[in-house]
């Protein structure tokens, strides 16, 4: 892929994550509800781990795109 399609899909991974942190914050209020509320928290966690797992997957994906637009910056 070329330097400006590898920007473009760099734009994207921010975005996404910018969404992933979102969805994980909205996920900690839920188990502060839920728990608040005296229910069992722990599908709720559960699914709060995932969403913090997907995001860290989603920030290694960005190096990695970030790490290629650097190469293809220098002529590679």
């Amino acid at each position: 892929m070329d330097l400006a399609g590898e920007v473009a899909l760099l734009d994207k991974a921010d975005q996404d994550i910018e969404q992933a942190k979102a969805r994980v914050e909205r996920q900690k209020a839920m188990v502060r509800r839920i728990e608040a509320s005296g229910f069992d928290i722990g599908d709720a966690v559960m699914l709060l781990n995932t969403l913090h797992d997907s995001l860290a997957t989603m920030q290694r994906h960005r190096g990695l795109i970030r790490e290629h637009v650097e190469i293809l910056k220098q002529g590679g």
